[in-house]
Order: structure tokens, then C-alpha cells, then sequence
């Protein structure tokens, strides 16, 4: 069986090639979790969808830094996204395995930029 960190760089590697039908591969069937500053989803499928729409505006994804403990991996992550030119986001993710498969994702990064997009302003 892959072990955790493996599976979450296999998974991060997946999402930086906008590979979302592999990253989906990496992600439990039954009881997935997300929760971000921006959303939650219970559903792996509804969530990769999700985030794929990603995949037009990313630019890198960079592992900072992978911990590994059993089950758990905490990953910071730096992203490039193209939008308004290149902009670099961190962000730290709290990754929870289970029989070779992630059953959790706890994203948390400043989302105030993401609500300005759709915040007007009168």
C-alpha cells in the first residue's frame, strides 16, 4: 500500500499537471471531505470538478514543505496562478489518508483576494 506522503505528492503532482482525472484517482469514494475558506465539498467527484476549473489559471504549484505523521501530511503550497498577471498564493492543506486513499483535505490560505472578485463595491 502507498504510504501517506506518497499519496499526497502523487495527488499535488496530479493537480500541477491539470490532471484531474488522476488526482480524482488519489481521493476515497466514500466519505471525502473538503472544507477551504471558499467552499466544502462532501463529494470527491463534485470536488474535482470543482476545482478543475482551476486548471485554466494555474501556472505552478510549488511543495514548500511535506510533513508526514501515519496518516496525516501537512503540506505548504505556493501557487502561481495567472490571473491579474502572476500571482503567488501559500496556502497549508491538512490531509487526512485512509486505505491508501485521501479522505480529507483541510485547505487554509487568505481568501480575502478570491472575495474581492466577487464583492462589489458601491
Amino acid at each position: 500500500m502507498i504510504d501517506s506522503d506518497t499519496l499526497i505528492k502523487s495527488y499535488l503532482a496530479a493537480i500541477a499537471a491539470r490532471d484531474f482525472d488522476l488526482a480524482r484517482t488519489f481521493l476515497a469514494d466514500r466519505g471525502f471531505k473538503y472544507t477551504s475558506p471558499i467552499g466544502s465539498f462532501k463529494d470527491a467527484d463534485r470536488f474535482i470538478e470543482s476545482i478543475s476549473a482551476v486548471g485554466q489559471i494555474l501556472e505552478r504549484l510549488d511543495i514548500r514543505k511535506c510533513l508526514a505523521s501515519d496518516n496525516e501530511v501537512i503540506v505548504i503550497i505556493d501557487t502561481t496562478l495567472t490571473l491579474n498577471g502572476y500571482a503567488s498564493y501559500t496556502s497549508a492543506m491538512l490531509f487526512v489518508t485512509s486505505n491508501g486513499s485521501i479522505k480529507s483535505i483541510e485547505a487554509i490560505f487568505d481568501a480575502s483576494d478570491y472575495h474581492k472578485m466577487f464583492t462589489s463595491e458601491d
